[in-house]
């Protein structure tokens, strides 16, 4: 089984002419045959977006995106393909490919810095990257659209260099997420709340600008935000959960707007002048922190600590 290549489709949403990407995770690669019935099959079809989703027997998935210098959409795909990815333009198609087994990692990387001479089977079983060369040269701009059904636990990882990313995980079964961001637009929503929880938030993002939309519906348990010399626009609003979450905060951004919702137990801690910005009537002082003053009472609690004084920071809440 070879990479996906490129075939021609017509315009889906505005599109235009555009090549589609389209494979399905249906049965088991190496196993026996019994076994097969209740595993993953890694079967690549190219130019038909008519393909079954992933097999019952797959636990968990990975999926990787690598982009440099390209406008990513990303939104929940269908029930009948995996993963639905239409580019433009068609020069020089991301490279796509999957391992076997129970937990799988699924790959869409931009070739544009690496040298195309990889390996004679793209299919990874042992779940390494073949040894790519970085080329010197200016990586073409392209679009890239995707639609991804990911109904099993998914751990995500982003690698978005300039560009953008606008990344709608909602309907989608998050488990982990990681996004390495450079001079780039990020753009991170949960519109509804995540099928299970969010156990680990890394953010990266260094210049450019993030968006981190409905928060409280990933359900997270831990994050770590760091964010550079980057425009920044967080929600702590959603669908409040059961439990409780602890959302660090690292780095300087060039300027940051909170919202924050009135619905939960919200606990700040950090350096003296930061912390105060989020003092209103219905906070209240313990030693250096700041406590809604119904902290112990509210079903959902979330931490947000700073380890740095942030002077542009603008609060609101809901």
């Amino acid at each position: 089984m070879g990479d996906l290549a490129a075939g021609t489709h017509g315009s889906r949403g505005g599109f235009g002419a555009c090549s589609k990407l389209a494979f399905a995770v249906t049965a088991a690669v190496a196993l026996t045959a019994g076994a097969a019935r209740d595993a993953a099959r890694a079967e690549v079809q190219v130019g038909d977006s008519r393909v079954r989703a992933i097999g019952r027997g797959v636990e968990t998935l990975k999926f990787e995106l690598h982009a440099v210098n390209d406008d990513v959409t990303l939104y929940a795909g269908g029930p009948r393909e995996l993963l639905v990815l239409e580019v433009r333009p068609r020069s020089m198609p991301p490279r796509v490919d999957m391992t076997s087994g129970r937990n799988p990692t699924l790959r869409v990387r931009d070739l544009s810095l690496y040298d195309a001479q990889v390996t004679d089977d793209p299919l990874y079983l042992d779940d390494e990257y073949p040894e790519d060369t970085p080329v010197e040269q200016v990586p073409e701009s392209q679009s890239w659209e995707a639609q991804l059904t990911a109904l099993v636990p998914t751990d995500f990882f982003f690698d978005i260099e300039k560009g953008s990313g606008d990344l709608d995980l909602t309907d989608m079964h998050v488990r982990n997420l990681h996004i390495l961001s450079h001079l780039a637009e990020i753009k991170l929503e949960f519109s509804r709340p995540n099928d299970g929880e969010l156990e680990r938030l890394q953010l990266n993002v260094d210049g450019g600008r993030l968006e981190l939309l409905e928060f409280l519906n990933a359900r997270p348990r831990s994050a770590t935000i760091q964010m550079d010399e980057t425009e920044c626009d967080v929600q702590i609003t959603g669908k409040p959960f059961e439990g409780s979450a602890e959302i660090y905060f690292t780095g300087v951004p060039d300027g940051m707007r909170f919202e924050v919702s009135r619905k939960i137990g919200v606990r700040i801690e950090g350096p003296p002048n930061t912390v105060a910005r989020f003092d209103h009537d219905g906070m209240e002082r313990r030693g250096l922190a700041l406590y809604s003053t119904d902290y112990e009472g509210q079903s959902c609690k979330v931490l947000l600590h700073f380890a740095e004084d942030i002077h542009d920071i603008e609060v609101d809440w809901d």
